[in-house]
């Protein structure tokens, strides 16, 4: 905090430094007169961080369920489309051996009328 103090003395233009010590805006006439001020600051900087900290591991969060609540759609997906495939396979497998029955038996004569 000595060195953000140092800063400021150095830093700052000659109209700023010449307000009177009884202003608010005045700055600390040395490092522990304001060190009360310090710890303000930094009190708002922690509590600054802890909230940014907080939203990033809520966001974090918020990605991996989604990451993952897409994974699992995509592989629910493609496990009902192999299923529909099969099925349309097998379909066309049973209704080319009903084909291929049917075929042999009116070739042969066996179809009776019903």
């Amino acid at each position: 905090m000595y060195f953000m103090y140092l800063y400021l003395s150095v830093s700052l233009s000659p109209s700023l430094q010449s307000v009177p010590s009884s202003s608010p805006y005045s700055l600390p006439t040395s490092p522990t007169s304001s060190l009360s001020f310090h710890q303000n600051i930094s009190s708002k900087l922690v509590l600054a961080l802890w909230k940014l900290t907080t939203i990033l591991f809520i966001a974090n969060d918020l990605f991996v369920f989604v990451c993952d609540r897409f994974l699992n759609d995509t592989e629910i997906a493609k496990a009902q489309r192999d299923f529909e495939l099969k099925k349309a396979a097998y379909d066309v497998e049973v209704q080319t051996k009903v084909g291929f029955d049917m075929n042999i038996s009116l070739s042969q004569g066996n179809v009776q009328a019903v």
